[in-house]
């Protein structure tokens, strides 16, 4: 029998707006997930697979733009292989407004590029495989959607390997949730309906929930999270009952980093410095820093001065975390003069800036201000 050899992918979030990074660069962080599409089409190619299957939300809504839909078939369409998709949450089949249902869908899209919309058994001509599809007809629905591969609807014939695509949460990811979660799934089906391989969608990293039931996660990462994100799983099956052997491949074009900095030292404003130098693509890198620590003025202007021209070079820089405090050291403050106008001054703020609170922290944003007027 002929190994099977297929790529699994989900969470594409095609027409995803990023509206929290504005102008050119959100328009560059929107283009990248077309770019992903492209990219596992390539990886398709290149490991010779027989097909794609694509575990839910393809498209960030059901309401997404047809400029997307158009863009989204036509690099599909390129694909050397076919390519099965369920709905997911975000893209839920149900709705009349569904862009699985849209003319512009049905006009533009490809032989290759099928829907499966229906909890009905696909058995793949010139393989042999049965895809067992559990689409999500609405966003959310509390009965788990594979609940029907346990029944004789789900069958298939002798010899199939037995591949079913579902999108939902194995366990409740979400910590803050009261009651009872909806999409649930119960890993166990995988046994019980004889299943060769669950390939799931709805959690956005790589992430293996036993020997035959994985997600595989976004292709290109959307958040600040340590999950495996940014990836494919090819996936080969030799036979029926075979266990299957996963791969997991890189396929992200823009990198988002958490990074902790503490600062104390003019040292450790050049150690981030270094850090920052040391990216390899600043243009395709979010960074998320923390920042915490105690600076004199000379070093907090460096430090400024440096995630200033870092917040213009990289894709996004979010700074998070305690603010790092400025206190002045004692040749600055001698540097600031002792006497007349300028020196009273830097006295009083000096007093000012270690009290608590908005007065101290403006009181120490003036004398950095001072400091550096004086500076030239």
């Amino acid at each position: 029998m002929k190994t099977v050899r297929f790529l699994h992918t989900s969470d594409w979030q095609l027409g995803a707006r990023f509206g929290w990074i504005a102008g050119d660069k959100g328009a560059l962080l929107r283009a990248e997930r077309l770019a992903a599409v492209e990219r596992i089409g390539e990886m398709a190619g290149r490991h010779e697979v027989d097909f794609v299957i694509v575990c839910g939300d393809l498209f960030d809504a059901h309401t997404i733009d047809n400029e997307v839909v158009t863009r989204s078939l036509e690099m599909l369409g390129r694909f050397p292989v076919p390519v099965f998709a369920i709905p997911g949450n975000h893209d839920f089949a149900g709705a009349p407004e569904s862009v699985y249902k849209r003319r512009r869908f049905a006009d533009r899209c490809p032989d290759n590029f099928h829907v499966l919309d229906a909890a009905l058994p696909l058995a793949l001509d010139g393989l042999p495989v049965t895809l067992l599809p559990c689409p999500l007809i609405r966003r959310h629905t509390v009965e788990d959607p594979t609940r029907w591969l346990r029944s004789d609807a789900a069958g298939s014939e002798a010899g199939q390997i037995r591949i079913a695509l579902a999108h939902g949460s194995v366990l409740d990811f979400d910590s803050e949730s009261s009651g009872v979660a909806p999409n649930l799934i119960d890993a166990a089906v995988a046994e019980e309906a004889s299943l060769d391989y669950l390939a799931l969608g709805d959690w956005h990293g790589a992430r293996q929930i036993s020997e035959k039931v994985w997600y595989s996660g976004t292709p290109e990462p959307d958040r600040f999270k340590d999950n495996q994100s940014g990836h494919v799983l090819l996936v080969e099956i030799d036979r029926p009952h075979a266990m299957p052997r996963i791969q997991v491949e890189p396929s992200s074009g823009c990198s988002w980093i958490r990074h902790d900095a503490a600062l104390y030292s003019e040292e450790d404003v050049t150690a981030l410095e270094r850090w920052f130098a040391d990216l390899p693509s600043p243009q395709k890198t979010l960074v998320r820093l923390e920042c915490r620590g105690v600076l004199g003025m000379k070093a907090k202007l460096r430090l400024d001065w440096l995630l200033e021209t870092q917040a213009e070079l990289l894709l996004h820089l979010r700074k998070r975390g305690t603010e790092v405090l400025l206190r002045p050291t004692d040749e600055e403050l001698t540097a600031l003069g002792s006497h007349g106008l300028t020196g009273r001054v830097a006295d009083s703020l000096k007093v000012l800036a270690n009290r608590e609170g908005e007065e101290g922290k403006v009181a120490g944003l003036s004398l950095q201000l001072l400091f550096q007027m004086m500076q030239g």
